[in-house]
């Protein structure tokens, strides 16, 4: 295996920590305990509420491969990130969660993968799901992350279509590769990485997995141990902008050639396709997902992208031309707003059970003053 030159590590392995008291300990002793031994570690801590680190700091204490650091303020997943890649000096970045563990070879096969194929700019690996006390579980995680890659185009179809199938806490990548599509967005923090996979993607950049289960991937039954609020409003609510702003990527697609092995059976497929038209034939496909699953971050890129097209009167001559898109197929899209919709629905639905109850215990009262004046003669 090469050794990287001017004494810098070969491998960086980036924590991102966050009230993991319970499970750094084991994360750093992981990597620690890897054959490959040109490594090391950066641990920020993002503000923990718990012991987090100070039990990273005391695995530094008598180990100059690691460093730790700790933000004066909570700054998220993607801040922590930055500040750890700018920090690093190694020739390959390796990021783990700070509560998961690493397979003894995992940075080596991984690093020796890199330095013989120099065509990949990252390698994944799959995963094993672990319970809280280390203990292999089933989970439908490892169907999800266990899915088999193809090339990068498949890949990204896949992505626009279905959503991310690719665990970070897997990955090893070239510091170059990353740099070229840094920095994380400091907003996201539930798909800062999946919106990093698309534009490394959507750089030509080509991707591997190995077949091997190299991480030990822990599922938590109290999320809120790691900052995650399982199905809760907070969540939903930034999941939706912050999916909107990964199909953005999209938009930077700009030859046709390379926009029909992305998206080779989209709507306009058999019809005499436009260059110009190629964030109106994406805002489609989006609108044709949301229509499928109703999930609203596919409508509102849909319509923002459409209404950017529709305002521009070449581009909406063009697809009224090219594929009799009018401004009442526009209306109709714009008619359709699911977010409106719920909101509506959901009152009509509290006014109905409002209504209901009203009459309800309008009936009562009358049946049971009805019941009273049989009983003692009161005049209704």
């Amino acid at each position: 295996m090469n050794k990287n030159s001017n004494n810098n590590p070969l491998v960086t392995v980036i924590i991102s920590a966050y009230n993991h008291e319970k499970y750094i300990g084991h994360t750093i002793n992981s990597i620690l305990n890897q054959t490959l031994k040109d490594f090391k570690i950066i641990i920020i801590d993002d503000f923990s509420q718990d012991d987090t680190y100070n039990v990273a700091l005391s695995f530094s204490k008598n180990n100059n491969k690691i460093t730790v650091y700790r933000n004066k303020e909570n700054l998220g997943p993607s801040a922590n990130l930055n500040k750890a890649i700018s920090i690093s000096n190694s020739k390959y970045i390796s990021l783990i969660a700070s509560d998961d563990i690493m397979k003894e070879d995992k940075l080596e096969k991984q690093c020796s993968f890199l330095d013989i194929n120099m065509n990949y700019s990252a390698v994944f690996s799959k995963i094993e799901t672990i319970d809280e006390n280390n203990n292999s579980i089933r989970h439908p995680s490892e169907k999800l992350f266990n899915k088999k890659y193809e090339s990068s185009n498949k890949i990204l179809n896949y992505f626009f279509y279905n959503g991310n199938f690719i665990n970070a806490c897997t990955v090893t990548i070239r510091r170059s590769s990353l740099e070229s599509v840094l920095p994380y967005k400091n907003t996201s923090l539930q798909l800062q990485d999946f919106d990093i996979w698309i534009r490394l993607l959507l750089k030509r950049k080509e991707i591997f997995c190995l077949e091997e289960k190299l991480v030990q991937y822990r599922i938590c039954n109290n999320l809120s141990e790691i900052g995650v609020e399982n199905g809760s409003f907070e969540m939903r609510s930034r999941m939706i902008f912050e999916y909107r702003d990964v199909l953005r990527n999209y938009l930077k697609i700009n030859n046709l050639e390379y926009f029909k092995s992305i998206f080779p059976d989209f709507r306009y497929a058999n019809e005499h396709i436009d260059k110009r038209l190629i964030k109106f034939y994406i805002a489609i496909e989006s609108y044709k997902v949301f229509k499928q699953n109703n999930f609203i971050p596919y409508y509102i890129f849909a319509y923002e992208t459409l209404t950017e097209i529709m305002n521009d009167d070449k581009l909406r001559l063009l697809a009224n031309k090219k594929h009799n898109f009018k401004m009442s197929d526009f209306f109709k899209i714009a008619n359709n707003n699911p977010v409106l919709k719920n909101n509506i629905s959901n009152q009509s639905l509290e006014i109905k059970a409002t209504t209901k109850k009203k009459s309800f215990i309008k009936k009562f009262k009358k049946s049971i003053l009805k019941r009273l004046s049989k009983a003692k003669c009161i005049k209704l």
